[in-house]
């Protein structure tokens, strides 16, 4: 049965995505499943033991005050190379990125899936636009998620109270709105709904907030340097599309925002096909993890 799914916010949840490698002591033998089990065993306390400090800082909580609600094989690769099912073959070291979501143990439920599925889809972004160094913003109504991704890591930064809400409150107090009458004429001013005149008033009004915002995120990011990044911005409010043909300031730099190309939905992560490849060895690092993080 499918668990519930719960997506929670990053100070709730600590979702961790990592690549780990196990060196072989016999590289000329072929791999079996006794190996793969070994080494998946190896991977989770080493994941575990390099992360649960953070993580229990993150959650306000000591070591021991934790539960795992998730724990998957996302990929394998061996020297090097990655390979859908590694049994059988032979090589010196075996790479395996897996994903973890751990929560304050009050807060475990049996059953329940919990996850920082800002974390997710930043992971789902990296995997669509390859290498190099990304920095994913997440936009909500109430707040800003802000990760650093790679193809093997995600790395979150910070979460701070900046969202669409905070338009919505300008455009109420500037043009005597009230809240529900703003949403709306905001709707319209983001799909291009409007009259010129309404969109030079709310521009000004939108593009005068949303440097706060990028003001926040700079010194979420501190000093990033001038070599070549880019930055997605992804909203769960729809966005003025102007927003993605803008240059924005960013300490001494400035900087331009994409627009995820994919729909970044962790239900299509969690069916992911591919990774049910994996979902022995899933149930085997869900097995040591609890080992490791007993719930309560």
């Amino acid at each position: 049965m499918k668990k519930k799914f719960q997506d929670s916010n990053p100070k709730s949840v600590v979702t961790l995505f990592s690549s780990i490698s196990i060196n072989r002591d016999h590289p000329t033998k072929a791999l079996t499943i006794v190996d793969l089990e070994n080494s998946v065993s190896q991977a989770v306390w080493k994941f575990f033991d390099h992360c649960r400090s953070d993580a229990a800082e993150r959650l306000g909580t000591n070591e021991m005050d934790l539960a795992l609600t998730d724990a998957r094989i996302l990929g394998v690769k061996i020297d090097g190379h990655k390979v859908l099912n590694p049994n059988g073959f032979t090589g010196k070291t075996l790479e395996i990125t897996l994903s973890i979501s751990i929560v304050k143990g009050g807060d475990y439920e049996e059953g329940k899936l919990i996850l920082d599925g800002g974390a997710v889809r930043g992971y789902m972004l990296a995997d669509e636009i390859g290498d190099g160094e990304h920095y994913y913003i997440e936009v909500s109504s109430e707040d800003t998620r802000v990760y650093k991704v790679s193809l093997d890591e995600v790395t979150y930064i910070n979460d701070f109270d900046w969202g669409v809400d905070k338009v919505y409150g300008v455009l109420e107090d500037e043009l005597l709105l009230d809240f529900d009458t703003a949403k709306g004429v905001y709707a319209k001013y983001a799909r291009g709904d409007v009259s010129d005149h309404i969109k030079r008033r709310i521009d000004k009004h939108f593009y005068d907030n949303f440097s706060e915002m990028m003001d926040i995120l700079k010194e979420s990011l501190g000093n990033i340097g001038r070599g070549k990044k880019s930055f997605y911005l992804n909203s769960s409010i729809e966005l003025p599309e102007n927003i993605y043909r803008k240059r924005f300031n960013l300490g001494n730099v400035k900087i331009g925002f994409s627009k995820p190309d994919k729909e970044l939905d962790v239900e299509i992560f969690l069916d992911d096909n591919i990774h049910g490849i994996y979902e022995d060895f899933n149930d085997l690092a869900i097995r040591r993890m609890k080992w490791l993080i007993p719930t309560k």
